[in-house]
């Protein structure tokens, strides 16, 4: 779905084309282009800046082949998932950065078997994963 950029903020988009709700599901244009408050960003990349900042004092103490080999494992533990359907839990990942020790807000909200709205099948979940789509008849 594509949404045309509005010329007012306060106004909501127009979309060009009609969502497919078997695909997406229900969604609303004013929901999809809605301005995200500044703390949003911060949220989102202080994991970023964080490791970073680790990353930049492990060069300075020990070089840079520690970082390096940190940056393999992480990359090797980030490749085991199972198919969609079932759960990933990446213990490795989580024991590696030390997040394993925390609790977070995403250890116990917005939990799969709480959803309310009913999964997808394990096929076309494969299929977008994949990216393995087919033209639409119209």
């Amino acid at each position: 779905m594509e949404i045309a950029p509005s010329h007012k903020s306060s106004t909501l988009p127009f979309m060009r084309e009609a969502p497919d709700a078997l695909q997406a599901g229900h969604q609303h244009a004013e929901v999809q282009g809605t301005y995200r408050h500044p703390v949003e960003a911060i949220q989102k990349n202080f994991f970023q800046q964080q490791l970073a900042s680790q990353e930049f004092a492990l060069r300075r103490v020990y070089g840079s082949h520690m970082v390096q080999r940190l940056q393999i494992e992480r990359h090797i533990l980030t490749q085991f998932q199972r198919l969609p359907v079932l759960e990933t839990s990446f213990v490795g990942l989580e024991t590696v950065l030390g997040t394993d020790e925390d609790i977070g807000f995403e250890d116990y909200l917005n939990m799969p078997h709480m959803n309310e709205h009913i999964p997808r099948d394990m096929h076309s979940q494969m299929e977008e994963k994949l990216g393995i789509t087919f033209a639409k008849a119209f």
